[in-house]
């Protein structure tokens, strides 16, 4: 496989790596907005450092007031 075929490849991964990672920093800085398990400071930090952080904040570390599991 060439260099070419592998951009070809990588390009579009990256722009929907870039697209949800943008998605979470903005849900995660609105006001309203409540988190479980860390601050807003530390995934904040987890979503900007770590691959595919914000996979964890927008499956486990988002409150939603409206979803009542028990």
């Amino acid at each position: 496989m060439e260099w070419n075929q592998v951009i070809i490849i990588l390009i579009p991964i990256l722009v929907v790596e870039l697209g949800f990672r943008g998605y979470a920093i903005y849900d995660l800085v609105q006001s309203k907005r409540k988190v479980k398990f860390f601050s807003k400071k530390l995934w904040l930090l987890l979503v900007s450092i770590v691959n595919f952080g914000w996979v964890f904040y927008l499956l486990i570390g988002r409150e939603d007031p409206k979803i009542k599991y028990f």
